[in-house]
């Protein structure tokens, strides 16, 4: 291969969306593919010392793929994936030191880099609004659906509610714990529903972690379960087996969550914010994420019109499987085989 990725971020304790990005890019581009990473125990600072200062001195004049947010800032021979600016547009929602370094930091590669790959049209628009990339350097590439994310059997969605004491019906949101997933509004949507089943819970699997500035909520509501992070290997049964899906998201660079319901046949409920629209089209049910009234009179039409979750759950599982690791791959390569050559 032309070119060396960098694997830095798989080292992360946490693993969240870029680390699924990652993952599924290198299990699906042509191999073997040549991988340079920091020490696995190496703490953020040695890693973000190593990425910037010892990788460029390893790749022997070859390309650089760093798809994780983050590179080299002064190489110009890379191509980069950057799934979102947030910490550019908000970074108020980020711990102090988390978004000081990435404002500082993520300009600079932005500005270095041969061309810059991102996963929406969204993120495309506010790449060129907020830096000086010349729009030929920046790719949009959407990500894909593993095949592990199909309906699951029964079977599995009852040992799945079992391992995680899910009684009964739910409403299910996946997704990290912090401001901008705009949980709030979802609380205060599912405590004004007055009328809502007493069978019916609202199941929050994600966890928070250090680089956010809180969780952007007080006190869950009642009817409401916090079950923390739930393995990858759970996830389909999870989302299969959930009455719809909620995700009320102000900002996202691109939304896993919501594509990963649909292509489990669960009709989906999401804010029409940011990637979200391009992502979901017409498949989902699209609002305004700081409309709570509108999010309760969602939910509660989908709790109490079956056919009109066998469609959209339907037409969700039809849009689903327009989206594959495949395909993500096959665009990435060609943009990687183009920056190789020049």
């Amino acid at each position: 291969m032309p070119f060396v990725v960098n694997t830095r971020s798989l080292n992360a304790s946490r693993h969240a969306g870029v680390q699924r990005y990652v993952s599924n890019l290198l299990r699906a581009l042509p191999g073997p593919v040549k991988t340079l990473s920091s020490r696995p125990a190496a703490g953020l600072a040695e890693a973000q010392l190593w990425e910037q200062v010892i990788l460029p001195t390893q790749l022997r004049g070859r390309l650089l793929f760093s798809p994780a947010n983050s590179g080299p800032v002064r190489l110009r021979r890379q191509v980069v994936t950057v799934h979102d600016v947030a910490t550019l547009d908000h970074p108020e929602w980020f711990a102090g030191r988390f978004a000081a370094w990435y404002r500082w930091m993520l300009p600079r590669l932005i500005a270095s880099a041969q061309h810059v790959i991102t996963v929406s049209n969204h993120s495309r628009d506010r790449i060129l609004a907020l830096t000086d990339a010349a729009p030929d350097r920046v790719t949009a590439i959407p990500l894909g659906i593993e095949p592990a994310f199909r309906p699951a059997d029964p079977a599995a969605v009852q040992a799945v509610k079992q391992r995680h004491a899910i009684d009964g019906r739910y409403a299910l949101v996946v997704g990290s714990i912090e401001p901008r997933k705009n949980l709030a509004t979802l609380f205060r949507a599912w405590s004004g529903w007055i009328d809502r089943p007493d069978d019916l819970c609202l199941v929050v699997a994600g966890s928070a972690g250090h680089a956010f500035a809180g969780s952007g909520f007080g006190t869950p509501p009642p009817g409401c379960r916090l079950i923390g992070r739930v393995a990858d290997a759970d996830l389909p049964a999870l989302y299969s087996g959930a009455t719809f899906f909620a995700f009320p998201s102000v900002y996202e660079g691109f939304g896993l969550p919501p594509l990963e319901a649909m292509a489990c046949g669960t009709p989906v409920i999401v804010s029409n914010a940011t990637s979200l629209p391009e992502v979901v089209g017409e498949a989902g049910l699209l609002l305004d994420p700081h409309d709570p009234q509108a999010w309760t009179q969602a939910m509660r039409h989908l709790i109490h019109d079956e056919a009109a979750r066998r469609s959209l759950g339907a037409a969700g599982h039809a849009h689903a499987g327009r989206f594959s690791w495949h395909a993500t791959a096959q665009a990435t390569q060609s943009i990687l085989e183009q920056e190789a050559a020049r």
